[in-house]
């Protein structure tokens, strides 16, 4: 609790009180002093304690616990890149290794080609490109773009930027999901077809 009264600026020396020594600069909380007494917003929620109603410069440390309670207040919507999501998508995709993507670096991979033409069959031929669709590696860009958000529905629209590298050849593509949370708390994705 100590490290979390440092973040905010706030010392106090017994369990009931605390005193405002800086206004520190919190992401998504915010604290100003004013005449009236003292103001602290956490994202829509502000609430303002007013100071005839403790000594000057104190405040009641109960009132803190109250205001950790309403950032987490409202209805979750899924993240475009959180790590669930990311793994999902990727999964989806690489399921399918006759998507168009990994088609496309297939079949521009000098490796893949060399040894394509060193097999004697038509069947050995279509045995190494299939394998080397099976053993494509996928990733999503860092940056993942959010189109759309749904509070109601829980959903977002994200667009994000794919690799597929087959060899030594490295395909990309825009691409776009939908991120859906269930009543129960669990992530839905759907990806959109593309065309290469």
């Amino acid at each position: 609790m100590s490290a979390l009264w440092s973040l905010l600026g706030i010392s106090g020396s017994d369990s009931d009180t605390v005193k405002v020594t800086r206004l520190p600069r919190t992401p998504g909380i915010n604290v100003r002093s004013c005449t009236e007494g003292l103001v602290v917003g956490i994202g829509k929620i502000t609430v303002r304690l007013p100071m005839k109603l403790f000594p000057e410069g104190r405040t009641v440390l109960r009132c803190f616990p109250v205001l950790l309670l309403l950032s987490g207040c409202g209805e979750a919507t899924p993240e475009c890149d959180s790590l669930d999501t990311r793994n999902i998508v990727i999964k989806i995709i690489s399921d399918d290794s006759n998507n168009a993507l990994v088609n496309y670096a297939a079949k521009n991979s000098s490796v893949v080609a060399a040894m394509a033409r060193n097999a004697n069959t038509e069947a050995e031929k279509l045995a190494i490109l299939e394998k080397a669709r099976q053993d494509a590696a996928y990733r999503l860009d860092d940056t993942i773009r959010t189109n759309s958000i749904n509070k109601a529905k829980r959903a977002v629209t994200c667009t994000g930027l794919l690799y597929a590298t087959v060899e030594d050849t490295t395909a990309q593509k825009e691409l776009d999901f939908k991120v859906e949370q269930t009543a129960d708390g669990k992530i839905s994705v759907s990806v959109s077809p593309f065309q290469f």
